[in-house]
């Protein structure tokens, strides 16, 4: 093999390495989100939401927030678009309080990509 072929070929090997290293790279993107309740949401301070975006392969993203109000709460969460993409995935969310789970979802939220945002997730008393 000659010079010249020899460095073609390095410099395709190169090429083909980076790109392979660039697959490779998240792409982070925030997916916003406001949470509400059927009917006011009445925690105390020491209430914890937690808000997952979950696929089959399991949690994607998730975001735990405090002192939560009587919302609407808003909710951003990061993901790997990637990941979104490859799997169907959900939203689901709860709210704690005191370790005792007080507000949840009835049915996750189905989440695509290119969604409308905020997307808006409904909370039901458990009490």
């Amino acid at each position: 093999m000659n010079h010249r072929r020899k460095v073609g070929l390095a410099a395709l090997l190169l090429g083909m390495a980076l790109l392979a290293g660039c697959a490779g790279t998240p792409e982070f993107r925030t997916l916003e989100a406001r949470v509400v309740g059927e009917t006011p949401l009445a925690v105390g301070p020491d209430a914890e939401l937690r808000v997952s975006l979950e696929g089959e392969k399991g949690v994607i993203a998730e975001t735990r927030q405090r002192r939560l109000g009587d919302g609407p709460i808003p909710v951003q969460l990061s993901y790997d678009a990637r990941a979104l993409a490859q799997d169907e995935a959900a939203l689901h969310a709860e709210i704690r309080e005191a370790g005792r789970l007080r507000y949840r979802q009835a049915e996750p939220r189905p989440i695509a990509p290119g969604m409308a945002e905020p997307v808006t997730l409904t909370l039901e008393s458990l009490d």
